[in-house]
């Protein structure tokens, strides 16, 4: 059975957003209140700070990250974050530094142990 819930999340800009969540299985629904909302509020906050070095504008707001998900191991007790985002432009100089900046800051995040980045 599929359960839906709607949460209101703010960027540090002030600007609101509605999320809709989907939870399969009991197994996420089960922290939904706890460290599952704060890994993706905190990942929401981390990845607003990193700016785009040509342009000095947070990736965010450039619209370059489509798709995120997180998966909790159960074996590790600790969350996979897998990040679909595109670059700037096809041949962009600074891609793999924008890449290196999210790796090390969504790592930072506590309980995150895998990041996976593809790029579309």
């Amino acid at each position: 059975m599929k359960k839906r819930k709607l949460i209101l999340l703010k960027y540090p800009s002030g600007r609101w957003f509605i999320k809709k969540i989907y939870f399969e299985n009991s197994i996420l629904y089960k922290y939904n209140n706890n460290e599952f909302f704060l890994i993706k509020i905190n990942l929401i906050n981390i990845l607003y700070t990193i700016l785009d070095p040509d342009l000095g504008i947070p990736i965010l707001d450039l619209g370059l990250l489509y798709t995120y998900s997180l998966k909790k191991s159960l074996i590790l007790n600790k969350f996979k974050v897998n990040l679909n985002l595109t670059l700037t432009s096809i041949s962009c100089p600074s891609g793999s530094t924008i890449i290196k900046k999210i790796k090390y800051a969504v790592l930072s995040i506590k309980n995150v142990s895998f990041v996976k980045i593809n790029i579309l």
